[in-house]
Order: structure tokens, then C-alpha cells, then sequence
């Protein structure tokens, strides 16, 4: 019994992979400065590179204001009412009553701030991640109160992988419309860094919008005849240039069931898609928040690509008018649950990809003590 005890104890904490921290990360534990030494080649780097250089300097580009904390806040009440949950069905009937719950891009903490407001969470374990403390709760603007001590809030990037101490700690790790700040590579990265929270058999709950040009250039609709939608277009056409200049990899929204699915170590996928038309009553109110992730996204175009500041400002502005006007894009919300797999399951797996190196390693090390070359089909030895 003894020794099945210690073999559940060895099991409770996994290996993960070992990872090199980003340099210049600012933690909320120490509240410290990385410093900056020379960065690895890329052939032996354990970091998550960005597609996206400016994504630092471009996540919150906007100064704290009453005005940002208001907008945050009204973008998490239409993302209730648009899906109809805090945490999805599926991951909430398998937490247990003292569950650990983390939130990346937590803003300022609405999220984890309604959670606390729920009297069957009085016993969670709360946890905010942001790059941005000047809008948490109590340090600055913010429509919320201050969320009880056992609410936590921290400063990290979500690109930034995060210290084994915290690997495997959460029951569940949330996230929701990260569309407007990552591109290509990033969306990957934001999920392994989320996965690397999870315990084992728990979960991850991903909410994000469709925003490519492919699948929303021919969808600009107006609800009154002879309503301009040209800013609207013109919007569309940095999309498309901004889609190819990321091989087609921005519609993260879309791609997050496939980008969950291929973690190897997920365990099992769910996918709902909703859209914003549903909600015809606060339509308006969307389409204007909208227009502010179109905007961020327009800031992520190349300086070669014509797009500068007075010109995003300009069409931003344009497509305001509009959306007042009641032109709009039905936007597809995409709600991605992932389950880690079980401590079993991943000491299995992490096995066998062992085993699996450990085989190729002898095929090359008796390759290489061939004489000749070697054939592509070897016939039977005469």
C-alpha cells in the first residue's frame, strides 16, 4: 500500500517540458525586471516566438480609463448573454467545490469578479493573469468592487510561458476574445502556456470571435436601404492584407478546436459556435465593440502596407457611424472546452513519445555505422 502511495505521489506532480522564461517578463510574484541578456539561436530556444513583434506594445495600446473599464465590462456581460454561461456546463459538473480557477487577459477581473459574487464558488480559488495592473480591481479604474482576499491578480503576459510553480495547479484555465491581439503562431502558444497551468483531467474554456477575411468579406449587412458601409469595406481590404501577411492564421476563433485537438496532451474536445446575430436586441452594442477589435487588428498590419495611425483612426471613426447606422457583420463566437488528460494517460503518453526518440536515436546511430549508402527499398538478403 506504501508503495502505491508513493507511486500516486510521484505521479501528482508530471515532468512538463522544460522551457527558457521570456527575457524582460515582469511576474506579480516579485514584481521584478528579467534582465535582458543575448537571446538564444532559434535552433536551441525554449521559448514561444510571436508571429506578432509588436504584440506587447500593441495588446493595450489605450491608456486606463473609466472609459476601458466600462467597455470591458459590458464586453463580458454580452459574452453571458450571448452564451448563457461563466464556465461551460461541461466543465462545471466536474470541478470540485474548492476548484482553482485561473483567467488569462482578466482585464479588470469581471470574470473572476462574478464568480465570487456566485454563492456555490464560495470556496474557489481565484486567479487573474494581465499585462496591465492599473485596471485590476482597487488599483485604478474599474466599475467593480474589490474582489476578496482569496482573488488573485497578477502581472504576465499570456505569450510568456509561465514558472513551474504554477504548472498543474489549476482545475480550470479560462480565456476569452483574444482575436484582436494574435496572429499566426500565437494562438498555439497562448494554449500550450494555458495547458501547462492544468492539472491533470482538467480543463480549458477558450472564447473568441472569427474575425478573417475570408469568411467575413461577404458578409456586411445594413439594416436600412441606401446605408453607406463604406468604411466597413474598406476595413475588410487591411483584413485581407493582414490575412495574407499571415498565411490566413488570424481566424484563431476558428482554428481553436484544431489547435486544441492536436496538444498531445489533450484528452477529449468540445466545440459550440454561436453568433452575434442571435442577440438582435443588443446587436448594436456589439457591432460597436466590434469595431474596436477590427481596429486593434489593423494595427497589427506591416508599416509597408499603407495602413498608419491617421488612417486606421479614420476608418475606426467611419465604421462607429455605420454600426450607429446599423451596419454590421455577424460574428461567429467560438467556445472551445479541452480536458488534460489523466495522470495515467500522460505518463503513458509521455512514455511511448520516449520510446519513440529513443528508437529513431538507435536507427541513426546504426545508419551511421553502415558502409555505403544506404537503399531506399532494401530487397531480402540473398
Amino acid at each position: 500500500m506504501d508503495s502505491v502511495r508513493g507511486m500516486f505521489g510521484r505521479m501528482k506532480r508530471l515532468p512538463t517540458f522544460k522551457r527558457r522564461a521570456l527575457y524582460g517578463q515582469i511576474d506579480g510574484t516579485t514584481g521584478e525586471t528579467a534582465p535582458e541578456p543575448t537571446p538564444p539561436s532559434s535552433s536551441n530556444s525554449q521559448t514561444r516566438p510571436s508571429d506578432n513583434k509588436h504584440i506587447s506594445d500593441l495588446e493595450y495600446k489605450m491608456a486606463p480609463s473609466e472609459e476601458m473599464a466600462h467597455r470591458v465590462a459590458q464586453h463580458h456581460k454580452l459574452i453571458r448573454k450571448i452564451t448563457g454561461f461563466l464556465i461551460h456546463p461541461r466543465i462545471q459538473s466536474s470541478l470540485p467545490p474548492d476548484a482553482k480557477i485561473a483567467d488569462f487577459n482578466t482585464g479588470t477581473g469581471v470574470f473572476l469578479t462574478e464568480l465570487c459574487g456566485d454563492l456555490t464558488k464560495q470556496n474557489y480559488t481565484l486567479v487573474g493573469f494581465d499585462t496591465m495592473p492599473e485596471i485590476f480591481p482597487g488599483n485604478g479604474p474599474s466599475t467593480h468592487p474589490t474582489c476578496p482576499a482569496r482573488v488573485t491578480f497578477i502581472v504576465h503576459h499570456l505569450l510568456h510561458p509561465h514558472p513551474l510553480e504554477r504548472h498543474e495547479v489549476f482545475d480550470s484555465v479560462h480565456t476569452s476574445f483574444l482575436g484582436p491581439v494574435l496572429a499566426g503562431n500565437d494562438w498555439s502558444n497562448v494554449f500550450h502556456n494555458m495547458m501547462d497551468l492544468v492539472k491533470p483531467g482538467g480543463w480549458i474554456q477558450w472564447i473568441d470571435v472569427n474575425l478573417s477575411y475570408q469568411d467575413n468579406k461577404d458578409r456586411i449587412y445594413v439594416s436600412k436601404p441606401g446605408s453607406s458601409k463604406d468604411s466597413y469595406m474598406e476595413m475588410m481590404e487591411g483584413i485581407k492584407y493582414l490575412d495574407n501577411h499571415f498565411y490566413n492564421m488570424i481566424s484563431g476563433g476558428k482554428r481553436l478546436k484544431t489547435i486544441a485537438e492536436a496538444h498531445p496532451d489533450v484528452q477529449t474536445v468540445w466545440e459550440d459556435v454561436f453568433n452575434t446575430a442571435q442577440l438582435n436586441e443588443v446587436r448594436v452594442q456589439i457591432d460597436i465593440l466590434s469595431v474596436q477589435a477590427w481596429k486593434r487588428l489593423l494595427g497589427q498590419l506591416p508599416e509597408d502596407a499603407g495602413w498608419d495611425s491617421a488612417r486606421i483612426e479614420r476608418v475606426a471613426e467611419g465604421m462607429l457611424k455605420e454600426a450607429n447606422d446599423q451596419v454590421y457583420i455577424p460574428l461567429e463566437v467560438y467556445v472551445v472546452v479541452a480536458q488534460k488528460k489523466s495522470a495515467w494517460k500522460l505518463v503513458e503518453g509521455r512514455e511511448k513519445e520516449k520510446a519513440i526518440l529513443n528508437a529513431k536515436a538507435r536507427e541513426l546511430k546504426t545508419l551511421k555505422g553502415r558502409r555505403g549508402p544506404v537503399p531506399d527499398n532494401p530487397g531480402p538478403s540473398s
